[in-house]
């Protein structure tokens, strides 16, 4: 059940971050490797490359990609139609800090 402050925003909101790590028999599992809340800010594990090592393979790249994934769901995301002026809007309202409202 979500509980909201007298402000409208969600409270005691979560934010599972998770890695997802493929298996030597080709399988995927989304390991938590995190966590962020507007109380106790962003807590967030060490890296750990294949083999159990705390560095990278030797000719690892240092780029890496990041994606965020949510749900589709009001009114917590809002998702609008594509613009053909401004390209792909997806749009949430953001609080005076820069949190997602709600």
């Amino acid at each position: 059940m979500y509980k909201f402050t007298d402000e409208g925003k969600l409270a005691n909101s979560l934010l599972t971050i998770s890695n997802l790590r493929s298996q030597p028999d080709g399988t995927c599992i989304w390991e938590t490797v995190g966590e962020f809340s507007r109380e106790e800010g962003l807590s967030i594990a060490d890296i750990h490359w294949p083999g159990g090592q705390a560095n990278p393979p030797q000719g690892t790249p240092e780029k890496f990609k990041l994606k965020v994934v949510t749900l589709l769901e009001n009114p917590f995301i809002i998702a609008s139609d594509l613009d053909s002026d401004t390209g792909p809007s997806i749009q949430w309202p953001c609080d005076e800090q820069g949190y997602p409202a709600g």
